[in-house]
């Protein structure tokens, strides 16, 4: 059998090279374009990026000013459920940069955390509250339902907010990680 080299070469790149820009547009065209569509619809949000790999999305967004952390993230949850197929959803938030908000929630990370670690959530709204008399200009502000306590820090032109996990996670957003 004589087989020749040339055109077997020239069918195994053209094959693979129609498997993985299938793919890539399936990857594009039926998983991230959707999801950020829908994204970007929701009340509140400016702005989204999008991150696929293999087993989880990765949505890294920018809130409007005014937009309501809890119904937000909520939301986004719905879309991930809707349309995540079954991945992983990963939700970050980012904001403009603020050293001085970063110092202030540095602050407010022991008190808050053992508030949670004790199960005292109750002691959260009193905790943001003393935050803001502490600090002139500051708002702070904390939401909570039944898996997550919502923090919004704003002073003057900036905004930090932190999506912390009730229970049964490690608390890695505290310190700038990824919000889970």
């Amino acid at each position: 059998m004589n087989v020749r080299l040339v055109p077997v070469l020239i069918t195994f790149v053209l094959a693979t090279g129609l498997l993985f820009g299938g793919y890539f547009a399936w990857q594009t065209y039926a998983v991230s374009n959707p999801i950020a569509a829908d994204m970007a619809d929701a009340q509140g949000v400016a702005d989204v990026s999008l991150e696929t790999e293999r087993n989880r999305i990765i949505a890294t967004l920018r809130l409007e000013e005014d937009a309501d952390l809890m119904q937000v993230y909520r939301r986004m949850e719905e879309i991930a459920a809707k349309r995540g197929s079954g991945r992983d959803f990963v939700i970050e938030m980012v904001g403009a940069d603020s050293p001085e908000l970063e110092n202030i929630w540095n602050g407010a990370l022991f008190e808050l955390a053992e508030a949670m670690e004790n199960r005292r959530y109750g002691d959260v709204p009193l905790l943001m509250e003393e935050l803001a008399a502490r600090h002139p200009g500051l708002s702070a502000n904390a939401a909570m339902d039944e898996s997550r306590v919502y923090v919004t820090l704003r002073l003057g032109d900036d905004t930090l907010r932190k999506v912390l996990p009730l229970s049964g996670e490690r608390l890695e957003a505290w310190s700038n990680g990824q919000v889970r």
